[in-house]
């Protein structure tokens, strides 16, 4: 990140499985956050949307301006959906975060199983990077 803001690049970050919980790219100093609100803040998997968000006002401007002139629009009833499921976010978020680590140690002790990638196992590439967030 830091090479890139040197260098006058723009940063943007995928943080879908973040879910807006467990992660805040902008800690980083990513100009852009991206998420799929179709996983984890739909819960229903009923809608097609996506967030782009930012704390830079200037680049504000400049994304909602080709927003517009790119004609993006979000139905009522798919907003509304999105909505309806925020409220549990955390809770389902939670959930699923404790049945994936629960299955992850469990594959990781089978025998037939050569490698489990999963942050949360210590044995995995990256696992002291993700500890660090």
């Amino acid at each position: 990140v830091q090479l890139a803001r040197s260098r006058g690049v723009l940063t943007a970050l995928d943080n879908t499985w973040g879910a807006g919980i467990a992660f805040n790219p902008f800690e980083l100093g990513v100009d852009i956050s991206m998420q799929a609100l179709t996983k984890y803040a739909s819960g229903g998997g009923d809608v097609l949307m996506g967030s782009v968000t930012t704390r830079d006002e200037a680049l504000y401007a400049r994304l909602k301006l080709t927003h517009m002139h790119i004609g993006f629009g979000v139905a009522a009833n798919d907003a509304e959906l999105v909505l309806r499921s925020l409220p549990t976010l955390a809770v389902r978020y939670a959930a699923q975060d404790r049945v994936g680590r629960t299955l992850a140690q469990w594959w990781a002790q089978r025998r037939e199983v050569v490698q489990v990638l999963h942050p949360a196992l210590a044995a995995s590439p990256g696992h002291a990077q993700w500890s660090e967030l």
